[in-house]
Parts: C-alpha cells; structure tokens; sequence
C-alpha cells in the first residue's frame, strides 16, 4: 500500500511521545513492505524565526496554503492511497485536507493524539480541574473566556477560531475520511463532541521495546516517573506524596524537564528528601528505557484525562506495573489489580497510602510486572498493531468505494 504520513514534530526542547509514535508507525508500514513518503515540519523553525516565526503561526494554525500547495504537489507525484496524518499543530493546519478535489481517493485520515479538534488546551483541563464545556456546548467561547491556552488569550485566539472555522465549513464531517482515536474513552469523548461514530476507528499506540525485562530480583527498589515537569502530570500530587511518607518513602527517580522542576527541586531540598528523589532531567531514549526496567513501579500522577500515555506501553514492555490517577482515560490501559493499580485522583494523601502498603508486598509486584508484560505482547506488538492498522485502512477504502460507485 502506498501511506503519504504526515506530523508537525514538535520542538526538540519538549520531547513528545506523539512524535516517537509517528516515527514508530512509520518504520513498521516499511518493515512490512509498504511504500511510504512524508510530509514532515519542526515546530523548532519558529523559534529560529524569531518573532517573525510566531506571527506566522497565528494565521497557519487555521489554515497553511503554502502546506496545502506542497500536499497538493505531493499526491501529484506520489498518488498514495492513504494520507495519514498525526498532529497538525501549528504549522501545517487542517487544509491539508483539502488537498484533493476527490474524496474517495486517496482516503484521508487522522489519528487523534490530543482533543486540540475541539478544546484549545487540547487537555480537557482548566485551572486543574477536567473541563469539557468546549465539547458540550461545541463552541469556543469557553476557550475564550478562560484563555485556556497557556492562559493567555492572544495564544488562545487562533486555536480556538481554527476549532470554529474548521467546524464552520465542516472540515471534519466532509473531508476526513477516518478518525484514530486510541482508547474506548477517547472514542466517547470525540463522539461527544461531534464526530460522526460511523468514522471513529480504535488503534492503540506502538512502542517497540529496547530491552527485554529484567529479572524481578535484578531491578532496584524504586519508583521512576517519566514526563513533562508540568501542572497537569500531577507532578505537585507526586512531590506531596513523598513529603507525606518522609523516611518511609522509596526512592524515587524523576525523569523530565519542565516549568514547575525549579519549584519542585526546591520542595524537595526544603524537605529534606535529597536522598530519597532524584531529578534526572531529560534523558534519550535508551536511558529511559533503561531506567523503567530497573524499576519496581512506574508511576503516572496526572490530573488531565491522559489521551495514551506511550510511557505506560513502554513500561508494560518491560514487565514494570504502573501506578496511575483514577481517570476514565487511563481505565483502558491499566487494569486493576492485573497490571497495576489506581489511586485517587488528585489526592496525594490517597497515593503515598498505597505506596507504603505496596511496598510491603513485593510478591504481588512481581506478579503485576508478569501480567504487564503478559498483556503488551498479546495486545500491543508491532505485528498486532500493523494488522489494525491495515484493517482501519482496507475498512475505509472499501467503504468509500462502494459509495462512490453507490446508484441514488
């Protein structure tokens, strides 16, 4: 099959597991023989381009003609059967869509990493609490009004005018032929706020592991979190958590970059738990993998409704459970008492309980860590996320051939 894949990668100084999927899916289609071309972009150009770089981004995130033309050139030349697209955001824009007058060939899809189609913060979170008013009322003007983008409105303005042109000329109801959501959560979610079901297809990421596990009495007695130093990972849940447990607490090793990692090294200097938590910053990828596999836990604290964290895959890689907030989002992915275990959301009292009380029963960790790796290679291998994905493609080009060839 020929597969046009196209992702605005975003900038290299905040890592994004939506980037290693795109690149992960890619080599996958090639390992199975597929012929495949990209249209790719940086997100790293604007800053290079200094203010001239933002100013240009106000405007191409509703709509990139110089994008549009070189999608255009590029099914010219390529004549794919599919385009495949990842995130859009900000510099290609949705009328990528639009780059062909026949919507039947070739058949258009996107897999939605994030909610950005209908909520500018893209994180179903405002002021730390899951907001869906955008979805529900299906309108920007709670985007607007809270400034949901980086809580700023001029940041805000042009995501929330792309969410209402994009909805305002149907872009997603009549030129997109599939939608990947990657859990049954987001499928509702989406269906909520207004994607046609009939056209919302479930493909979970991939991750191809690095390593194998690691014997259970080879790793270290600690617990490691990967991700954004940011507001909505439940970074402040996590730190508390560890203040509540003192001399109790495990160690834990903390691996990641962001704007609250001055603030939190500074709460743990304060309370004394230098020996205890490890700031590691960012690490490549290998050396994350390494650092999950010596774990006993990987812990996910968020407070948004997490869309497929790739860190929990590459923890159930390699055989390490994961302790995460109670969210509907993450109830797809861990499964209680089998793969890991919930906490409540927000609660850091409720975290550092469970902790103490897992750390007691190493023998039921084991087990979790067996299940863990147990569930990836039955449900998310390369070869089982291939076949759903030929099937989503084959699925949809059979469906848009026989409409086309529909007598009314």
């Amino acid at each position: 099959m020929k597969i046009l894949l196209v992702h605005n990668y975003y900038r290299s100084s905040s890592p994004s597991g939506e980037n290693l999927v795109f690149e992960e899916e890619r080599n996958n289609l090639v390992r199975h023989g597929d012929k495949v071309h990209e249209i790719i972009c940086s997100s790293d150009s604007i800053k290079k381009q200094f203010f001239y770089g933002y100013f240009k981004v106000i405007f191409t995130v509703v709509w990139n003609q110089f994008s549009l033309n070189n999608a255009i050139k590029k099914i010219k030349s390529f004549r794919p059967d599919v385009i495949h697209a990842h995130n859009l955001f900000p510099l290609i824009s949705p009328s990528l869509f639009y780059a062909s007058s026949d919507n039947k060939k070739p058949i258009k899809i996107i897999t939605l990493h994030n909610y950005r189609i209908f909520c500018a913060a893209g994180t179903l979170l405002r002021n730390k609490e899951l907001c869906t008013l955008c979805l529900d009322k299906k309108s920007i003007l709670p985007a607007l009004a809270h400034s949901c983008y980086r809580n700023n409105l001029f940041f805000t303005l042009p995501l929330a005018f792309s969410i209402y042109i994009h909805r305002s000329i149907n872009t997603w109801t009549n030129r997109v032929d599939g939608f990947i959501a990657l859990t049954e959560f987001q499928k509702k979610m989406l269906i909520r706020g207004g994607l046609d079901k009939d056209k919302i297809h479930i493909k979970p990421n991939l991750i191809s592991p690095l390593l194998l596990p690691l014997p259970w009495t080879a790793r270290e007695n600690k617990i490691t979190f990967v991700g954004r130093l940011s507001e909505e990972k439940g970074v402040k849940v996590l730190l508390d958590a560890w203040i509540n447990m003192g001399n109790e607490a495990p160690n834990l090793e903390i691996i990641g970059d962001g704007p609250l990692r001055v603030y939190l090294e500074q709460l743990t200097i304060k309370n004394n738990l230098t020996s205890k938590v490890f700031f590691l910053g960012l690490l490549n990828r290998e050396e994350v993998s390494n650092k999950i596999s010596t774990s006993n836990i990987l812990i996910i604290p968020s407070i948004c409704q997490e869309v497929f964290p790739l860190v929990i895959l590459e923890s159930f890689a390699l055989g390490v459970p994961v302790i995460a907030s109670r969210l509907d989002s993450l109830s797809d992915l861990v499964i209680e008492n089998k793969t890991g275990i919930f906490f409540d959301l927000n609660d850091p009292l409720s975290l550092s309980k469970l902790i103490i009380e897992l750390w007691m029963k190493k023998d039921f960790l084991k087990k979790l860590s067996e299940n863990a790796f147990s569930l990836y290679t039955k449900k998310y291998s390369e070869r089982k996320n291939y076949t759903q994905l030929m099937s989503i493609y084959n699925k949809i080009i059979k469906k848009n051939a026989f409409t086309k060839n529909k007598i009314f």
